[in-house]
C-alpha cells in the first residue's frame, strides 16, 4: 500500500512538472473544434501568411521562430494593428521598447492576443475566432510591420 501511494504521489508530481514546464502557453483546445496551425517566423515574414477560419473555432496557433531576431505575433484588427504600431513607434523614439525578456508573454495589447518570440524559440497562441470578417496578424518589431511582416485571417 505504501509502495503504491508513493508511485500514485510520484506522477502527480511528474504530471504538475510536466504541465509548469511548458512556456506559458495557453492551453491546447479540446473537442471536434480544435485545430492547431503551425506558423513559421522568419525574418520579416509569416508563413503561411492567409488563413481561413470559421467564426467560433478555438485555434491555437503555435509559432516557431526561425529568424535571427526577436519576433511578436499580435492579433487584431487594421486599426488595432495600426495603433499598436503607433505605439510602440513612441516608445522606441522616447521610452526604449521595453520587450527584452518578453518571450511568450502578452504585451497588453486590448485582446491579450500577443506574444514575443525569441530565435530559435516557439510559443503557442489560442484564440476563438467569434464572428466573421478580417483578422491581421502582425509583427511590430522595429520595421517589421512596414516591411509587410503580416498575416491575414478570414473569418467565415
Amino acid at each position: 500500500m505504501k509502495h503504491q501511494r508513493a508511485l500514485s504521489a510520484l506522477f502527480v508530481a511528474v504530471a504538475v512538472t510536466a504541465s509548469a514546464c511548458g512556456s506559458g502557453d495557453a492551453a491546447q483546445p479540446t473537442g471536434a473544434n480544435a485545430k492547431v496551425i503551425e506558423v513559421s517566423m522568419t525574418d520579416n515574414e509569416f508563413t503561411p501568411n492567409v488563413f481561413d477560419i470559421e467564426a467560433g473555432q478555438a485555434i491555437t496557433f503555435r509559432f516557431r521562430n526561425d529568424g535571427k531576431v526577436h519576433h511578436e505575433a499580435i492579433l487584431g484588427t487594421a486599426a488595432e494593428q495600426a495603433d499598436h504600431e503607433a505605439q510602440m513607434a513612441g516608445e522606441r523614439a522616447g521610452h526604449g521598447s521595453g520587450m527584452d525578456g518578453m518571450d511568450g508573454m502578452d504585451h497588453g495589447d486590448s485582446t491579450g492576443d500577443a506574444i514575443t518570440v525569441k530565435p530559435g524559440g516557439s510559443a503557442t497562441l489560442t484564440h476563438t475566432f467569434a464572428s466573421p470578417g478580417k483578422v491581421l496578424l502582425g509583427c511590430h518589431e522595429p520595421g517589421h510591420y512596414k516591411e509587410g511582416m503580416t498575416a491575414t485571417i478570414t473569418v467565415s
